[in-house]
């Protein structure tokens, strides 16, 4: 079976509990992952059952990327991404029909932004691809004291979703896919 786009969700707020809808075209089977950006001075705390793939600080902000293959009753549920105080947050859930479930995610490598810094771009890092995969990309963004304004998904990339805090200090995060041929995927700007 060929891996397609189902569906996705997004949410942004200031709030220490920070709730995604899986989409409810979903199916049992289907593969979710979360894309989740706050503030680094938090402690997060993944929902229970999704697996946590990576997580790291960047400047300001801290994210995480989780996952999971969802079981009955979970498409069209709402999930709860805890912090430990409320803090500006963004986050995105995709789903993807016809995953490997055994090895869902080949790879993540997150590019590391100064923190606070100005520049207008931000550049998917490279990976190297040994068969032809489903990608998403993601991109988080903090600003310490000025309004963010949307992001535009790299050339190629479909952006499905895109969150903003809409306060001063925004947290914004957006959510991109793409089918990509063996060999070399990234190096392309968000801008």
């Amino acid at each position: 079976m060929a891996v397609s786009y189902v569906g996705s969700a997004s949410n942004a707020a200031n709030t220490a509990g920070l709730t995604l809808t899986i989409p409810a075209a979903a199916q049992v089977g289907d593969h979710a992952v979360v894309h989740w950006f706050g503030s680094s001075s938090t402690t997060l705390t993944n929902p229970s059952g999704w697996t946590q793939y990576d997580t790291g600080t960047i400047g300001n902000m801290i994210y995480r990327v989780l996952h999971k293959v969802l079981a009955s009753g979970e498409p069209g549920s709402t999930i709860t991404l805890t912090a430990s105080v409320a803090n500006k947050q963004a986050a995105s859930v995709g789903v993807a029909r016809g995953v490997d479930s055994t090895t869902p995610i080949a790879a993540v490598t997150p590019a590391e932004v100064a923190a606070n810094t100005t520049s207008a771009t931000r550049t998917n890092p490279s990976a190297t691809l040994s068969a032809a995969a489903f990608c998403w990309s993601s991109v988080g963004t903090r600003a310490a004291t000025t309004s963010l304004t949307g992001i535009t998904a790299p050339s190629g990339w479909t952006e499905v979703q895109e969150a903003l805090t809409a306060i001063s200090g925004d947290c914004c995060g957006a959510l991109a896919y793409r089918a990509a041929s063996a060999g070399s995927v990234g190096g392309d700007d968000w801008t």
